[in-house]
């Protein structure tokens, strides 16, 4: 398409419902028409300011449209929408609306802007919803794009934005190109992530995050029980739902959505898991038995202290009977001396 420019030209879309309304938009644009995707910046009267889109033709003004998927509805004074997660409150109409106020106000603070507070309305964009008339008394239907709309998106927001009295005091000249250099270069100024080869639904980046964050979790699950035994199994079956129901919040704030973000988190919780596991474990394992003795008696294995009046408790290990069983440590005469001792192990006396 010549003469219109698209911010990013290939976003990476956080929702099928953005990727919708944005080709629909970009397929109707007019020469000098920009759009920019998931406009994000700080404004130092409006806090964090969030625009979906925002589509700046010369002619006519400035459109900041807010994009809702599922079936959206209005009734007893609420928005809803409902999709597969179930239905949810949202609050369209102030979103868009805050949005539009301070993208006008943010402009015509700024030093090189002399036009004054440049001519701008909202829009709800609904691409999965029929919309029948008015959604409440705030939700004008001409404000309103549905997803029949969608086919003539770009005229309907021409048409509104036209019929306002302020489309007469337009500034002359390259006001859009103004206009888009101080957006872009706001405090914290943002938009979507370009994509590679097209724009992708960031669902499926949220599904390759989940997948990574499962496959670390079970090679560290892994891992830890070859370590660990059944302690390790549950540390790591523990930091698997911790880390996938993180990642889950995550992706539903739509604060972080690329996978390797989410990995990278996994990996670095995981392995705190395993170290904290470890040194727990060790803390509390009992040094196994030694037997320190001054003289071995070779009648038993391990030897014993050469002293007629030692007893079980003060060898305190098992011990085999190899000769004459001088001290009766061996009641049951099996061969085995001090039977309710703990076993050796690897441990033997050390003579001193």
């Amino acid at each position: 398409m010549v003469g219109v420019r698209l911010i990013p030209e290939q976003p990476l879309f956080r929702t099928a419902s953005e990727r919708l309304v944005w080709n629909a938009i970009r397929e109707q644009m007019r020469e000098g028409d920009v759009l920019i995707s998931s406009l994000r910046f700080t404004d130092q009267q409006a806090g964090d300011v969030e625009a979906d889109l925002v589509l700046l033709m010369p002619d006519r003004g400035i459109a900041v449209i807010e994009v809702k998927g599922g079936q959206v509805s209005y009734a007893n004074g609420e928005w809803t929408t409902t999709n597969g997660g179930g239905k949810r409150r949202i609050h369209p109409v102030a979103q868009a609306r805050r949005a539009k106020h301070a993208v006008r106000n943010f402009l015509s603070r700024q030093e090189g802007w002399p036009h004054g507070l440049p001519h701008a309305e909202w829009f709800i964009a609904m691409p999965f919803t029929d919309v029948d008339g008015d959604l409440g008394p705030e939700g004008r239907r001409a404000q309103l794009i549905d997803r029949v709309d969608l086919a003539q998106a770009s005229q309907l927001v021409s048409a509104v934005l036209a019929a306002s009295p302020e489309a007469e005091r337009l500034p002359a000249g390259p006001w859009v190109d103004e206009a888009v250099d101080l957006l872009l270069h706001a405090p914290g100024a943002t938009t979507a992530v370009e994509g590679e080869g097209r724009a992708t639904d960031s669902r499926t980046g949220t599904a390759l995050a989940l997948v990574g964050v499962g496959l670390v979790s079970a090679i560290v699950c892994a891992l830890l029980a070859w370590l660990l035994g059944w302690i390790g199994v549950v540390v790591g079956v523990g930091a698997a739902a911790l880390l996938t129901a993180g990642a889950v919040l995550l992706a539903r704030t739509k604060r972080v959505s690329h996978p390797v973000v989410l990995i990278g988190l996994a990996v670095i919780t995981a392995a705190a898991g395993g170290v904290i596991a470890t040194v727990a474990i060790q803390s509390n394992q009992a040094p196994a038995p030694t037997l320190v003795v001054t003289e071995c008696n070779n009648n038993y294995d391990p030897c014993v202290p050469t002293d007629s009046t030692v007893t079980c408790s003060e060898v305190g290990v098992r011990v085999r009977v190899v000769g004459t069983d001088e001290y009766g440590l061996d009641r049951d005469g099996d061969g085995v001396g001090c039977e309710s001792m703990p076993d050796p192990g690897s441990q033997t006396p050390t003579a001193q």
